[in-house]
């Protein structure tokens, strides 16, 4: 069995073929932290909610930390702050191990394919020279996987860009950060990242005070409608970008944000294409196709264009065009990669 384990910052997800069935599974990467008392925990079971105990705390896992945020007033936090593994939360460290266990089947036999891909980005040698990639190494061995490192854009490709023989361009716009790559046939020829993306642009509006922060047991008059970090993305994601005649608007700000993660991600692969004379030879126009957290907002794919329209980059690209449903193209492609990895060489048909 082949596998594809996509750890994001806000969920790890992970699909595999068993006969001609995809097989998909998704957890929330957060967690919350209660104190141990005899009210939450009735509380708790009344709700039918799954939690663990640790040092005198109630720890809450993935979606039972979001269903309980409104009802304690207590906020969520990611396993993955920053897209990172925390080097100083034990805690954090040992539910992120929990969390890929409960999403990753353990091998049938053997030691089969797991293709992953990280929340903070990886090179295309990336390896055992990332940070995080001898943690995850560890947990993936132990479940009876090898594992191999693939850029979530080289994933893109393999999965939107077959009638382009997988040639084009792949842009991922997450929550860590951004990341572009060229390939052709395939082969990526180009790659870059940065760090700017959905997290960056929450922080953004939480400084300007247009979204307040989440309330604390200390300070219950703090709370407010957007009680934790995965809700603040979702109202994000609601607001309709503004044609800038409110400079003082949410949707205005939102608008510049996310151009301005579009700006930094498209101005950095232009320097690259022009460091690669390889790209030059890429049979043209090319396709282009984005996927990530960001790329469903509202009104994303025409600021996109327009940002893309004004930058000439060394090669002619379409269109960018937005991977549906996003949520799965990248999982879809880590699977390719894992079944063509894989020394049966089984086909990549099915998914």
């Amino acid at each position: 069995m082949t596998i594809a384990l996509d750890l994001g910052a806000s969920q790890f997800r992970t699909l595999r073929r068993v006969d001609e069935r995809l097989i998909a599974r998704t957890a929330s990467a957060i967690y919350s932290v209660l104190e141990d008392t005899p009210v939450h925990r009735r509380l708790l079971d009344q709700a039918g909610l799954s939690y663990s105990l640790s040092e005198g705390n109630i720890v809450l896992l993935g979606d039972a930390a979001t269903d309980s945020a409104s009802l304690f007033r207590v906020p969520c936090r990611h396993l993955l702050p920053g897209g990172r593994v925390p080097t100083r939360d034990p805690l954090a460290r040992q539910l992120i191990g929990t969390m890929i266990e409960a999403v990753l089947p353990t091998a049938a036999a053997g030691r089969e394919i797991c293709c992953l891909t990280l929340a903070s980005g990886l090179e295309l040698e990336a390896g055992s020279s990332h940070a995080d990639a001898g943690f995850f190494s560890r947990i993936v061995r132990l479940q009876g996987y090898e594992p191999k490192f693939v850029p979530s854009s080289q994933a893109l490709v393999l999965a939107e860009l077959l009638d382009a023989s997988f040639t084009g361009v792949g842009l991922v716009f997450g929550a860590s950060g951004c990341e572009a790559l060229l390939a052709h046939r395939g082969q990526p020829l180009c790659h870059v990242q940065t760090d700017f993306g959905g997290h960056a642009i929450d922080e953004r509006l939480r400084q300007r005070g247009l979204i307040k922060p989440a309330p604390t047991p200390n300070d219950p008059a703090s709370a407010t409608d957007i009680v934790d970090a995965i809700t603040v993305e979702r109202f994000r994601k609601t607001i309709v970008p503004s044609d800038g005649s409110s400079t003082a608007s949410i949707s205005h700000v939102v608008t510049q944000l996310l151009r301005r993660a579009c700006e930094k991600l498209i101005a950095a692969f232009d320097s690259e294409l022009r460091r690669t004379p390889r790209a030059a030879s890429v049979p043209q126009p090319v396709a282009v196709v984005c996927s990530g957290g960001l790329s469903p907002t509202f009104g994303f794919d025409a600021i996109l264009a327009d940002v893309l329209s004004q930058c000439e980059l060394p090669v002619d690209c379409l269109a960018p065009r937005i991977a549906e449903p996003s949520a799965r193209s990248i999982l879809r492609g880590l699977l390719i990669s894992a079944e063509l990895e894989a020394p049966s060489g089984a086909a990549y048909k099915a998914a």
